[in-house]
């Protein structure tokens, strides 16, 4: 039964209902931990969110919808014990008012659509979501289990899209953007907190010292714009890394706070690693650094050890414990290509590591420079200042970071992958990103201090007025500023307008495969062949992902997409099938409805006999080739809405 208004595809309300429900699903949950600040709360609340999704589907065995349902009663349990203990969402906090802006910009351009975009979004992080809901099962789903992956961001993904009848792939932008809220809250809270602290600023200079850091992030991109352009795994890695280095340098800081902070980490440490299991190369700096704030603070803090390393301890029990049959080899479980590596005597032959060195050195001077710049500024006076342990177990993730994409590939990806090194500006992002981050508030604070401590006017000056005002108007402007970049990024992510030509063509595959499906139902013919001559496979994936239904008892599958996409005589490239004409002949008259997106000569010669009118394949836009009475290929315009 759907609780939340269905309005229409890209209308007025399938964004803004499922973003405030995850963000009182998350506000609650974070309750249950009790009184906490507002940033920390909505942390909480985004770490626990996958733990309960993926604990109560895959370890009790629940259908989606009653996880879900669990899940809003815990919410709402949690909100009631935050509304006893008086605690409220604070106005003038981004835990307010960037969820306020987004609605309001959604709000005032009509509604807000999603156009999937990128290759892993319409062959996994989309299409996952999507199998799930029709099956109310993210165990039942078959395809994920081809990588292995875990299914943590896929399930609270889909937790805003659960109350309805319909699947709308803007439901899913819901958890990404209250996350990346979240992170934006705890760095506030943070850079407040210890603006007052270290710095003796009073609450309102304070308060315009917080928003000028996040504000500037967000005008930097340090961790992107703040509705992410894209619903992939990687984000959520960043805005859950940030979040525990975060609490690492406030615990650092501030002794008091190491227990509390311990258990929120350890909980964004264990939902990170059910985002994407990579993220266990976090558990071993973080369990370090909370060793050694203990032994800082004079004591052996084993509770907060405990804290910090248990949820995710549990977590991969339970994982594994329940996730059934998986192909996936060592990119769904990375402990794996290490054992790997191990039993096989393989490691990075030394051509790869060169590659590697200067792959990954060619994207860091590249990719945002001056951000990269000041980002090891601040690592470098965390280091000499009071964040001493947080840099350093930051500094150990990067190293364990950069040795596990040797043994990645070497061992995980086939031989043109690793001699490519494919994807690696995405893993490179990750690390990056967070540097971008946290870099610049450790630089801020620490040089602030430095100030303090050797210029006797500091505290003067920042009493001022002409301080405060000034604070203000960077906040207003910088304000201003981030209106008008979340209006783009919105703009962008409806019709990505930014690749005009790729966005159209997905937009025309996705009308095109409602006509295809309708036309498999009316026919009778379930079988579907996309034909994309030299093609590396978005055509196909696009088909393949649009041939999934889109409303609940609608069939799992409307068309079975064939495999085989691109044909030629020879191996000209990793994507072809390899067949003689003959051999491709027969091939595509078992093909079923044939749907043509780009043909090259040798296929139109090996079609044009098949053809009952050869004149078709000259112009085949917004056409499909069915099997006629007497044998042979009619053309068929498809009716496109």
């Amino acid at each position: 039964m759907s609780i939340l208004p269905e309005g229409v595809p890209g209308g007025l309300v399938p964004f803004p209902g499922s973003f405030v429900l995850c963000l009182i699903t998350l506000w609650g949950l974070g309750g249950l931990l009790g009184p906490a600040r507002a940033g920390l709360r909505l942390a909480a609340g985004g770490a626990l969110l996958p733990l309960l999704m993926v604990g109560a589907n895959f370890g009790l065995g629940m259908g989606l919808t009653a996880a879900a349902t669990g899940v809003m009663i815990l919410a709402l349990s949690g909100l009631v014990a935050g509304r006893r203990s008086g605690l409220g969402p604070p106005l003038l906090h981004p835990v307010s008012l960037l969820p306020i802006l987004v609605a309001v910009l959604v709000l005032w351009r009509g509604g807000l659509s999603y156009q999937p975009y990128s290759w892993d979004e319409f062959s996994a992080w989309l299409y996952w979501p999507r199998e799930a809901f029709l099956l109310d099962d993210g165990r039942a789903s078959g395809d994920w289990r081809h990588l292995g992956y875990t299914q943590g961001l896929v399930l609270s993904m889909l937790y805003s899209n659960l109350f309805s009848e319909r699947f709308d792939e803007v439901r899913l932008l819901a958890y990404p953007v209250a996350l990346h809220v979240a992170m934006l809250a705890v760095a506030f809270e943070v850079a407040v907190g210890s603006a007052r602290l270290r710095l003796g600023l009073e609450r309102r200079r304070a308060l315009s010292l917080g928003w000028v850091l996040i504000l500037g992030l967000l005008a930097a991109e340090a961790s992107w714009t703040l509705v992410p352009q894209l619903l992939q795994a990687e984000k959520p890695q960043i805005y859950l890394a940030v979040i525990i280095f975060l609490l690492l340098v406030e615990a650092e800081a501030d002794p008091s706070r190491l227990r509390r902070n311990a258990l929120v980490a350890g909980l964004a440490l264990a939902g990170g690693f059910l985002v994407k299991s990579g993220f266990l190369a976090m558990l071993i700096p973080a369990g370090l650094a909370v060793i050694a704030l203990g032994l800082q603070a004079g004591r052996r803090d084993w509770p907060a050890m405990l804290l910090v390393l248990g949820p995710t301890v549990l977590a991969v029990l339970v994982w594994n414990a329940t996730k059934g049959p998986v192909a996936g080899g060592c990119l769904g479980n990375p402990l794996a290509a290490f054992g790997m590596a191990a039993a096989g005597g393989r490691g990075a032959p030394l051509e790869m590591i060169q590659n590697l060195a200067r792959g990954i050195a060619d994207y860091v001077v590249a990719y945002k420079p001056g951000l990269t710049v000041l980002g090891l500024l601040g690592l470098a006076a965390g280091l000499a200042g009071r964040g001493l342990v947080s840099v350093a177990a930051l500094i150990g993730l990067i190293l364990i970071y950069v040795g596990s994409l040797q043994v990645v590939y070497a061992v995980c990806l086939n031989a043109t992958e690793g001699r490519e090194l494919a994807s690696l500006p995405r893993y490179l992002r990750v690390i990056l990103r967070i540097v971008h981050t946290l870099g610049p508030i450790l630089l801020v604070l620490e040089m602030g201090a430095r100030l303090r401590r050797h210029w006797p006017r500091f505290d003067q000056f920042v009493a001022g007025r002409a301080a405060l005002a000034a604070g203000l108007v960077v906040v207003l402007g910088l304000a201003g500023w981030q209106v008008r970049a979340t209006a783009r990024a919105l703009d962008n992510i409806a019709s990505r307008a930014a690749e005009r030509d790729r966005g159209e063509m997905q937009s025309r595959i996705a009308h095109e495969a409602e006509a295809v499906a309708r036309l498999a139902r009316e026919t009778g013919i379930g079988r579907v062949t996309v034909l994309a001559q030299g093609s590396s496979g978005e055509e196909f994936t696009y088909g393949r992902y649009y041939a999934i239904g889109r409303r609940r008892g609608e069939p799992l599958h409307r068309f079975e997409t064939a495999e085989e996409y691109s044909f030629a005589p020879s191996q000209r490239s990793r994507w072809i099938t390899v067949q003689t004409p003959d051999e491709a002949a027969e091939r595509l008259r078992q093909g079923g409805i044939l749907w043509p997106q780009s043909l090259d000569p040798w296929l139109v010669e090996v079609l044009r006999p098949m053809m009952s009118d050869p004149a078709c394949l000259s112009d085949f836009a917004g056409r499909v080739l069915l099997p006629g009475q007497d044998g042979r290929l009619v053309c068929r315009a498809l009716s496109v809405d």
